[in-house]
């Protein structure tokens, strides 16, 4: 399904900016990085199905005017919860960062425009608790930016010369959410700079995809999710 998204998406998209077929489709890269939070080394590791890598950036979506907005608001306060609670520690992993854009370095394609992840538990099923999915959504998207900006940074990098920013999209069978994501810092204790992700409604690919009589059935293909998913698609041009 991926593969086919990302061809309808490229056909259409390359006939109104031709730059964007120099892009290149990286398949299931493995990405880990480690974050310090609170006193303690946090290790994210994100197997996305597939990422749209570029040589050029994705201008910021957030002008600075809205972001000198952003950082004077307040984030919600949790206490007595703390922001690493059920992360219980432990030693079983490497220390050393691992970055999709490594063995990219030669093909200078290492901005990532558009991550694209599967799903394996139905979240988008359970309506009572959708923060489930959104959550996941956030973890990995920043997870990925972290990579990307000390690839172009540096390790030491805290507060980002220049916003990494990206599309992103997490998909069970054929539902989907869709987010996009501008990292400003990396510091997420005492930077005064906020972070900006924009979550958006969740869509499906047809309204009905089940087994009938143990044949696969889809059903009332979504004109609606083409034009939203090509929209990210072409986002950068």
């Amino acid at each position: 399904m991926i593969n086919q998204l990302i061809l309808t998406a490229d056909r259409l998209s390359t006939k109104v900016d031709p730059r964007l077929s120099a892009r290149i489709l990286r398949k299931c890269p493995k990405i880990s990085v480690p974050v310090e939070l609170h006193g303690k080394k946090i290790y994210f590791f994100v197997t996305p199905s597939a990422m749209l890598l570029s040589d050029k950036s994705i201008s910021p979506y957030a002008s600075s005017q809205l972001m000198e907005n952003l950082n004077t608001l307040s984030l919600p306060d949790i206490y007595p919860m703390h922001p690493t609670v059920n992360i219980n520690p432990s030693n079983i992993y490497p220390t050393t960062p691992l970055s999709y854009a490594g063995e990219l370095e030669a093909q200078r394609k290492s901005h990532i425009h558009f991550m694209l992840m599967s799903s394996d538990v139905d979240c988008f099923k359970q309506e009572e608790n959708p923060e489930i999915i959104e959550s996941a959504l956030l973890a990995n998207t920043f997870a990925a930016a972290v990579a990307q900006a000390r690839y172009l940074y540096g390790d030491d990098v805290r507060e980002l010369p220049e916003p990494v920013t990206m599309n992103v999209g997490m998909f069970h069978v054929t539902d989907w959410i869709f987010g996009s994501y501008q990292l400003n810092t990396i510091d997420l204790e005492n930077s005064s700079s906020k972070n900006v992700f924009w979550l958006h409604r969740p869509k499906s690919l047809y309204k009905k995809a089940d087994y009938v009589d143990g044949i696969p059935v889809l059903q009332e293909f979504s004109p609606d999710f083409l034009k939203y998913f090509v929209a990210l698609y072409t986002s950068a041009c």
